[in-house]
Order: C-alpha cells, then sequence, then structure tokens
C-alpha cells in the first residue's frame, strides 16, 4: 500500500466534505468519552496552531457525523458528552495501566442513542445547551493555554456543571424512554 492509499485507508478521507458542513467529532479512546461541534462552513475561518486552515478534514483517532443541520451536530455532541452515557459505556472499555481505554463504536452499541428529531422538544432543548456550552468554552480557550488536555476538561466541566446537569437529566430520559 502506498502512502496515499494508507493515508485515505478505506476512503475515510475523501469520503468526507472539509466544508460547508457541521461536524460532531468525538474520540475513539481514551478514559473520557468527549465530543464537539466543528463548523465547516466558513473552512477560511477555521484556525490550527494559529494558521488558517482550508477545510476540516476528522483523522484516524476520531469518530465524525457530518450533517447540514446545527442542531442535529449539537445534540449529537451533547448526547455523547452526558456522564450518562460516559458512564454507560465504561463496562464495555478495554482496560489498560491508566483505567478504561477504548471507546469506539461503544456509546452506539450499548446504548440505543436516537437520530435527532427535528420535533422533539427535548432534543432542541439539548441541542441548545451544547450551543451554549461551545460558546462558554471559546470564552475559556485563553485561560487554558499551556495545560493538560485533562486539566483543560476538568475546567471545563466545572464552569459548564449546570447545563451538564440538565444535558445528563434529558438524555437519561431520552435513553431510558427507549429502552422501555
Amino acid at each position: 500500500m502506498g502512502i496515499y492509499e494508507r493515508l485515505n485507508y478505506g476512503h475515510l478521507m475523501t469520503s468526507q466534505n472539509p466544508i460547508g458542513l457541521y461536524n460532531a467529532l468525538y474520540n475513539t479512546s481514551g478514559t473520557n468519552l468527549t465530543a464537539c461541534v466543528i463548523d465547516a462552513r466558513s473552512a477560511g475561518n477555521l484556525k490550527a496552531e494559529g494558521l488558517l486552515t482550508q477545510g476540516f478534514i476528522a483523522d484516524a483517532k476520531t469518530y465524525i457525523f457530518q450533517t447540514e443541520n446545527l442542531d442535529e451536530a449539537h445534540f449529537l455532541s451533547a448526547v455523547l458528552n452526558s456522564e450518562y452515557v460516559n458512564l454507560a459505556i465504561k463496562p464495555y472499555q478495554s482496560q489498560g495501566t491508566f483505567g478504561a481505554r477504548d471507546i469506539h463504536r461503544r456509546p452506539f452499541e450499548v446504548l440505543p442513542i436516537p437520530s435527532y428529531d427535528f420535533g422533539n422538544e427535548k432534543h432542541k432543548k439539548i441541542a441548545n445547551l451544547s450551543k451554549e456550552c461551545h460558546k462558554k468554552v471559546k470564552t475559556l480557550q485563553s485561560q487554558f493555554e499551556g495545560k493538560s488536555i485533562g486539566y483543560q476538561r476538568g475546567q471545563i466541566r466545572k464552569v459548564l456543571s449546570g447545563e451538564l446537569i440538565q444535558v445528563d437529566i434529558l438524555v437519561k430520559s431520552i435513553l431510558t424512554e427507549k429502552l422501555n
């Protein structure tokens, strides 16, 4: 396999749209599940390491869901960031030296995570809470420069604790309804 075939293994890069979509992104491994929304509609406004980019492509260590609907991306991000989902996958994660490791598709294998329902008020509320959280995090970014990712995540979760509690209640409600 040549370098370009390896980079595009299984067409995972060329199947993505680098501009014009909202991207819900989550990590494939780690102790905790972490998700976010990347807005690639204006690719020239995205920055990486202080440089403007020409689009956004997820790499091999993340899973991506691309959509034209901002609420749909935020709904999925919030569901994946909920403590309810994070705790539900723990018994199914492989264990490494420092605890739970692999996440991969476990949230979708363990729980009946629904597609975004445009008419469901709980889904809309979850999406709106995610948007609020993303706005707050954006204003805090400069405070955490040079800090470890674990430290940043802990501090951000403290700042967002009120919103995260609301998300968790709503997510638990939706997913337990689906389980029954």
